[in-house]
C-alpha cells in the first residue's frame, strides 16, 4: 500500500532517510502547492461569484478555506523538507570527506614510509657524486672540462647562449637526518680542506662511498 504524503514526510525528516527521496517529496509537495492554490483561487472566485447562491458561496468559501489551510501546511512541510534536504547533502559531504580524508593519510603515511625508506640512499648518492665532481675538478685544474660539465651537455664554462647555468656542486640539498647542517654544502671548513688538499678530497670521496654501500646493503 503506498504511503500517504504525510507518511512520507514523516519518514523524510527521520534519520535514514535519503537525499534522493526528500528532494523527490518536496518536488511533489511544489506540485501539491501549485493544484491547491490553483483550487483555492477557483472556490474564492466562486464564493463571491454574485451569480452563486448561497448554499454554493458558502461551500465554495468553506473549500477555500481548507484550500488556504492546505497551503499553509504544503508550505511548512516544504520548507521543513528543504532544510532537511540541506542537512543530509551536508552530512553526505561529511562522511565523504571523511573517507577521502583517511585515503589522503593512507597515500601519505605510504610517502612518510617511502621517503624514510629511499631518501638516505638518494642523498648519499647525491654527496657521492657532488664530491667525486670536486675531486675530479681538482684533479684536472682549473683548465680542464668538468665531468660535470659533459653529462650535461654544456660548454666548459658552464654557459647556454652566454647564460651561466648553475652547477650541480652550487646546490643546497637540505639534511635528512635535519641536524642543523645542510647534507651539501657540507661546512666550509671542511669543504675548503678538500679543495686545498688531495688526500682529504679522496678521502671524502671514500667516506661518501661507504656510505652508500652501507645503505645499499641495508636496503
Amino acid at each position: 500500500m503506498a504511503k500517504t504524503l504525510t507518511e512520507r514526510f514523516t519518514a523524510a525528516l527521520g534519520a535514514n532517510a535519503r537525499a534522493s527521496d526528500v528532494e523527490a517529496l518536496i518536488n511533489l509537495i511544489s506540485g501539491e502547492l501549485v493544484a491547491a492554490t490553483d483550487d483555492a483561487t477557483t472556490q474564492h472566485a466562486t464564493a463571491i461569484d454574485v451569480r452563486s447562491d448561497d448554499a454554493t458561496a458558502d461551500a465554495a468559501a468553506d473549500a477555500e478555506s481548507k484550500a488556504r489551510r492546505r497551503i499553509t501546511r504544503l508550505e511548512g512541510q516544504r520548507t521543513q523538507l528543504e532544510d532537511r534536504l540541506t542537512a543530509i547533502r551536508d552530512a553526505d559531504q561529511r562522511r565523504e570527506w571523511e573517507v577521502r580524508a583517511a585515503e589522503i593519510a593512507v597515500e601519505r603515511d605510504t610517502l612518510a614510509r617511502d621517503l624514510e625508506a629511499e631518501w638516505p640512499l638518494l642523498e648519499a648518492k647525491m654527496l657521492h657524486l657532488l664530491w667525486r665532481i670536486l675531486a675530479s675538478d681538482q684533479r684536472q685544474g682549473p683548465g680542464g672540462t668538468s665531468a660535470e660539465a659533459i653529462a650535461r651537455g654544456l660548454h666548459g664554462n658552464f654557459s647556454v647562449h652566454g647564460m651561466p647555468v648553475h652547477r650541480l656542486i652550487e646546490m643546497q640539498l637540505p639534511s635528512f637526518k635535519h641536524d642543523g647542517w645542510s647534507a651539501w654544502p657540507v661546512r666550509w671548513q671542511d669543504l675548503d680542506k678538500a679543495k686545498i688538499d688531495p688526500a682529504e678530497m679522496e678521502a671524502r670521496v671514500a667516506s661518501a662511498a661507504a656510505r652508500v654501500a652501507e645503505l645499499e646493503q641495508r636496503a
